[in-house]
């Protein structure tokens, strides 16, 4: 019940809309009762009227409040992602992000932030802290979406942690959310994973499909970078050794991250390798 209360209350001074409601239904509620006691005098019909526009402004005030928290805590975000990419991951900044992820009152917003952080921390190679982070998610307070991306993850980490049978395991339990998530606006994320896995299996014309889906719906180079250099791999377990080195060339030219620098460094040695 009190949940409940809370959450109405939370609409009230969150949407304008709402507050626009409430305000009309508690005038309309006044107004119910002025009549069964009687016709109400000017003086409380002035009282009546200055406590609503007080009630009116507290909500207006309250959501501009609200507003400017809220653009502060995206901009503190922000700067995570920016300092992750620049810098890489370290302890100091897992912290952070810990806090910041465990900071909301509301378990569905504090389960999505921890799915934020969770794959942060993939991408930032702090593969353990990953799995500790997504171990711990309430799946039930997960969106649809939310959903995706938490098997994604799950998929992903045990990929980059070499287990490619419980990434597997993992895929084939939760093909569905899969499936769903490649018909989506955006799937570059699922379609990436599901590339890098045939690529893990061993079967290249299946990874290179999936990565190929992945560049086209990719909207940044970050992403980009990400397809370049599994295809690159992919060209190189095929003996292509000329289109590994173009999808190379064309990854370290994609504004890599600190981790995409590592993995396009492990690459080259890779290509001198096997030149």
């Amino acid at each position: 019940m009190l949940w409940k209360l809370y959450g109405l209350m939370k609409a009230v001074v969150h949407r304008p809309v709402c507050t626009f409601i409430f305000c009309f239904w508690v005038s309309f509620a006044f107004g119910m009762v002025y009549r069964q006691v009687g016709g109400p005098s000017r003086g409380e019909r002035y009282y009546f009227l200055a406590g609503l526009v007080c009630l009116l402004w507290s909500l207006v005030v309250i959501n501009f409040i609200k507003l400017v928290i809220f653009l502060y805590r995206r901009r503190v975000y922000s700067s995570f992602i920016d300092k992750a990419a620049r810098d890489g991951v370290d302890l100091e900044l897992c912290e952070k992000m810990k806090l910041w992820a465990d900071a909301p009152f509301e378990p569905q917003v504090r389960a999505s932030r921890s799915l934020e952080l969770a794959a942060i921390l993939s991408s930032g190679g702090m593969l353990r802290r990953s799995f500790s982070v997504l171990s711990k998610i309430d799946t039930e307070l997960l969106t649809p979406e939310g959903l995706e991306e938490y098997y994604n993850a799950y998929v992903y980490n045990n990929l980059m942690m070499g287990d490619v049978d419980a990434a597997w395991r993992v895929y084939e339990g939760a093909k569905r959310y899969f499936d769903r998530a490649r018909l989506r606006p955006h799937p570059m994320a699922v379609l990436h994973t599901i590339g890098v896995l045939w690529y893990a299996k061993g079967e290249y014309v299946r990874a290179e499909d999936s990565l190929m889906q992945a560049m086209r719906s990719s909207v940044c180079d970050s992403e980009r970078c990400d397809c370049s250099i599994y295809l690159s791999l992919c060209s190189l377990a095929t003996g292509r050794t000329n289109l590994a080195i173009d999808y190379a060339l064309a990854a370290s030219q994609q504004n890599p991250t600190f981790r995409q620098k590592q993995e396009i460094s492990h690459l080259k040695r890779m290509i001198r390798d096997n030149a």
